[in-house]
């Protein structure tokens, strides 16, 4: 009888493992799909912020084009000014190309393969079976019924209150919840009882 129930814990001991090891598994992959898709954003945003600041350059360029060029037209001096645009336009021409790369690296990173944590979170480890579990797919049917799925959550622009910009989003209450009612047998304290 206890060699019985002995295999039997081991059974269940050693299913408890594999399963323990499939989820830690899948949790160690759901981190690195995480940590892949925090890392396109931020190279995302970096190579944005570097097209901006070349961006930026090329109007210091024009202007600087104009102050330097400003005088020399003035004096009548055109070929100053032709070779100061010559320079000028030969360094935004090199600026666009490198802002032009950095447009075409942006765009493979949106284009690459993302799994997102979605469809990452709602696949199964392949070892085991739902329906292996006490319950079968029915314990997992409460489960989903128990863990509601998360809204999309949007940017709210900020609404004017006030003197101070508030971003409320839209799904919080607009008012507070009602006061529940005492229950019965319990009495409400109240100032005018002779209470201290």
């Amino acid at each position: 009888m206890w060699s019985s129930v002995r295999e039997s814990l081991q059974g269940a001991a050693g299913a408890l493992a594999e399963v323990s090891a499939d989820v830690a598994s899948e949790a160690t992959r759901l981190t690195v799909v995480a940590a892949n898709h925090a890392g396109r954003l931020a190279e995302r945003t970096r190579l944005y912020a570097q097209v901006t600041a070349k961006q930026q350059r090329i109007a210091l360029i024009k202007q600087s084009w104009g102050s330097d060029s400003y005088d020399a037209m003035d004096a009548g001096d055109i070929a100053t000014v032709a070779t100061n645009f010559h320079r000028a336009k030969a360094e935004i021409q090199r600026v666009e190309e490198e802002i032009e790369a950095k447009l075409i690296e942006i765009a493979a990173l949106d284009a690459a393969p993302a799994q997102s944590a979605e469809t990452a979170v709602q696949q199964l480890p392949s070892s085991y079976s739902v329906d292996a579990w006490p319950g079968g797919g029915a314990a997992e049917a409460r489960i989903q019924e128990a863990v509601p799925a998360m809204p999309v959550v949007t940017a709210v622009p900020g609404v004017m209150i006030g003197t101070a910009v508030s971003a409320i989003p839209e799904a919080l209450p607009r008012a507070l919840p009602a006061r529940a009612k005492p229950e019965e047998g319990v009495a409400e304290s109240s100032e005018d009882e002779g209470g201290v």
